[in-house]
């Protein structure tokens, strides 16, 4: 299967497979004097090295928004670029190397399913992420961020080898997460990582992680504490 290329125009897809091996599956790219920006409803993107890549933007940034799709065999599931712009919601990314990989782009993900990912479930690195009434479950990490800003709010995270980890290495970091749930880990529930020059800042609140300290994002047990989080007991999911 040659896949699907679209470059700078406006385009809606709709109940599409695409099976492919060594390339993305479908690319969304910039024209000769415009962004490209694309829907996908319907969508499954199987056995490829990346299923949605949404590359380097020229004029402001190329947009995805992809609602009831399918990411599943891939290296990975989707890969949002500079500049550019993903919106997912209800989809599943599940048996991917990675699900999804944010490198210099924006990332929105709701109602959606990240499971049993070799590697992370999302992956960010300089970016912005924002993850809403999502499960993370049965993947090695979880979520993994550097030099980013990561929001989250109604998440369960449940059953990775780990779950959050959050590093601060050439700038600043943002960790904020709402009304979420990171239990089971076989690690460590919730990790930062610092460069002497760079801080990450944790805001958790009304949450339940079942670590402690270090292994908790800096929090001491409690129930509650004074965030209203529930720390150092295990979720029943």
């Amino acid at each position: 299967n040659d896949g699907l290329d679209i470059y700078g125009t406006i385009a809606r897809v709709e109940d599409l497979t695409i099976l492919r091996g060594d390339s993305p599956a479908m690319y969304i790219g910039s024209g000769s004097s415009a962004d490209a920006a694309v829907e996908l409803s319907g969508v499954t993107l199987s056995e490829s090295d990346t299923g949605l890549l949404v590359a380097d933007g020229n004029f402001g940034g190329n947009r995805a928004e992809v609602e009831d799709s399918v990411f599943t065999d891939n290296l990975n599931g989707v890969i949002v670029n500079s500049d550019s712009y993903a919106r997912v919601t209800r989809s599943s990314f599940e048996n991917n190397d990675t699900g999804a990989f944010v490198q210099y782009g924006k990332l929105v993900i709701t109602d959606s399913l990240f499971a049993n990912n070799d590697n992370n479930g999302v992956f960010q690195a300089e970016s912005e992420v924002t993850i809403i009434n999502t499960t993370l479950a049965g993947n090695e990490q979880a979520v993994d961020m550097y030099d980013g800003d990561l929001f989250m709010a109604q998440v369960t995270i449940a059953d990775n080898e780990f779950g959050i980890e959050v590093g601060a290495f050439n700038m600043d970091a943002d960790l904020t997460v709402y009304n979420s749930v990171v239990t089971g880990s076989s690690g460590v529930d919730c990790e930062v990582e610092e460069d002497f020059s760079y801080t990450v800042n944790v805001r958790i609140e009304h949450s339940l992680i079942e670590d402690t300290g270090a292994d908790a994002c800096g929090l001491a047990a409690g129930n509650p504490d004074a965030n209203g989080n529930v720390v150092g007991q295990p979720g029943l999911i």
